[in-house]
């Protein structure tokens, strides 16, 4: 018989004779100390001292796996690396020049290609590149190399750069007539209110009520949303979001700053928690007092993800909402070799016979959780040194597998 039990809540022990199966599990909902392994998981390797020779020659320093996930639940998986160097360079004449970090994955058989987000053009910011946008927090779904889409029905694999995130994304604009090129769309109390220009609020002498004006705008709860508004003379006005007509019902907002409008562009930001807000500008006082304001404006903000990719020949994103994958495995068959992420440090003695350097190298695969085949391959560009001269001495390897986003 099927169990069906919504928004439960348990406190103290639970235990399962048996197994638990769920469609999604959160990262915020299990405690890592009380949730052996699940969570987070890390692994060590370790090489010892390799000699880079021959000149500009690829040496294989260590080959090992990352393993599988515990429950095969999708994490961010990760390869940090610290590789001691030591140049005997035999003279105290300076000896300069470079080292290659390769690290390189095996692709495994029947590799499905991880998606990332729909993506859609958002800019060419320079030739032969392509800015994308993407909802939401995409950032851990990137692997160090590459990202692939399809193509004309086949897949096309491509570098990228400038990865970012942009929490607070202007959404399209939710009031009408914020410019007052005209009285439409605003209701007015107490008051006369005209255009165009900016707009103009007139109390009526003698009232007891401040003038006010209005309009009911539909939002999202749950959401956040910035509000500006202009105050084009020196005339101070109210701006209030209230849940109703009533300035009296007026939200809760961030910032710490009043309603009250200062010379120039007034911002604030705040979460609701209805479906429907009324925007209010009311004059700071009773009977024939004035306001005058101008450029009201009120956006959603929203989490996304920018990043450029490799425009060449032509665009990888052309259609709207396109998918992005992980392009991990650059495309190759299954067996062979591919760089997941190659790193040049420049190495030199300083005039010293011998001078020894840690160079860290950090290699983010993406979020999945199958095990896969790794290792790491160094050479150097050093002129003038002997075969003996250049080793590294030790290498530190943490394989790094994280519930993330």
């Amino acid at each position: 018989m099927p169990f069906i039990k919504k928004e439960a809540h348990i406190t103290g022990k639970l235990i399962v004779d048996g197994s638990i199966e769920a469609d999604q599990i959160k990262a915020n909902t299990i405690t890592a100390n009380k949730f052996t392994g699940a969570v987070e998981e890390e692994y060590r390797c370790f090489a010892g001292a390799t000699y880079i020779n021959p000149y500009n020659t690829l040496v294989n320093v260590i080959e090992f796996d990352h393993p599988a996930t515990e429950w095969d639940i999708a994490k961010g998986r990760s390869i940090n690396s610290v590789i001691n160097f030591a140049l005997f360079a035999g003279t105290a004449s300076n000896r300069v020049g470079s080292v290659t970090l390769q690290q390189e994955i095996e692709v495994p058989n029947f590799w499905n290609p991880n998606p990332i987000a729909g993506a859609t053009h958002d800019s060419q910011p320079e030739t032969y590149w392509q800015t994308v946008i993407m909802d939401g927090n995409q950032l851990n779904k990137f692997p160090s190399n590459m990202v692939m889409s399809y193509v004309s029905g086949s897949p096309t694999y491509r570098t990228y750069r400038n990865l970012r995130l942009k929490y607070d994304y202007e959404g399209s604009e939710l009031v009408l007539n914020g410019d007052f090129s005209s009285t439409s769309n605003w209701t007015v109390a107490n008051g006369t209110f005209t255009t165009p220009y900016y707009g103009t609020l007139n109390g009526v002498s003698g009232s007891t009520e401040k003038a006010q004006i209005s309009q009911a705008v539909t939002v999202t709860a749950g959401k956040k949303y910035r509000l500006a508004y202009d105050q084009p003379t020196s005339d101070t006005y109210k701006l209030i979001v209230s849940t109703s007509t009533d300035p009296a019902d007026e939200i809760n907002y961030q910032g710490g700053l009043g309603w009250v409008s200062v010379g120039g562009t007034n911002v604030r930001e705040f979460i609701v928690d209805v479906s429907t807000v009324y925007i209010i500008i009311q004059t700071i006082d009773v009977g024939d007092d004035s306001a005058f304001f101008d450029n009201v404006s009120l956006k959603e903000l929203q989490l996304k993800t920018y990043v450029d990719i490799n425009a060449y020949p032509s665009n990888l994103i052309t259609t709207g909402a396109q998918v992005l994958y992980s392009g991990l495995t650059a495309g190759a068959t299954a067996g062979t070799w591919v760089i997941a992420k190659s790193q040049v440090q420049t190495i030199s003695n300083d005039n010293s016979y011998t001078k020894y350097e840690n160079v860290p190298m950090h290699t983010y695969m993406g979020r999945f959780h199958r095990d896969i085949k790794c290792r790491l391959r160094i050479k150097h560009a050093i002129s003038s040194i002997s075969s003996t001269a250049l080793r590294a001495n030790a290498v530190d390897i943490t394989l790094h597998s994280r519930i993330v986003g």
